[in-house]
């Protein structure tokens, strides 16, 4: 699991605690579910504590989950609190037992008002769900995409077509 949330106010100085977005950039990434583990993969927002107000960028990384212990629904980005903005490119998220991918979802306890989500290009199993309609040329996998992955080799057996046609509608931080 990957957690990418605020600064918790009781640990950190005040500067901290100013409400200065925390960003994030994570590209060309391979994470990975083992079986056995359960919920999300990705946590992004706040745990509860302190809220990252910020934008998060995830480009050509690959999310693996592992069967058949896997939670039977594992979400991949999981919302939580106050966002800026999501922006999801040429990412590969893969079920090898085929059984759903929440692409994202939201925590009713953490509410998260205002986010903006966009994305292109993000390649998902097949009955995949919770994928936002911002998502541009969203593609759907009819066949496992890796050379052997029982190895946790998880090269691709070609190449995937990643080129982005649309630009995201806020400015990423540098």
């Amino acid at each position: 699991e990957l957690d990418l949330i605020g600064p918790d106010p009781k640990a950190q100085g005040p500067a901290m605690r100013e409400g200065r977005p925390h960003n994030a950039e994570v590209i060309e990434n391979i994470i990975i579910k083992r079986p056995g583990s359960l919920g999300m993969m990705v946590r992004l927002g706040t745990d509860g504590l302190g809220a990252s107000h910020g934008t998060y960028r995830f480009a050509f990384n690959t999310f693996v989950v592992q069967a058949p212990k896997s939670a039977t629904n594992t979400t991949i980005f999981k919302l939580q609190g106050d966002i800026a903005a999501l922006d999801c490119v040429a990412n590969l998220c893969w079920r090898a037992d085929g059984g759903k991918l929440i692409a994202t979802d939201y925590n009713p306890k953490f509410p998260t008002p205002s986010v903006q989500i966009s994305g292109a290009r993000n390649y998902l199993t097949p009955n995949s769900k919770g994928v936002p309609e911002s998502w541009k040329d969203t593609r759907f996998l009819d066949r496992n995409p890796f050379v052997d992955p029982g190895q946790d080799r998880y090269w691709l057996i070609r190449p995937l077509d990643t080129g982005r046609t649309d630009k995201p509608k806020y400015s990423t931080p540098n």
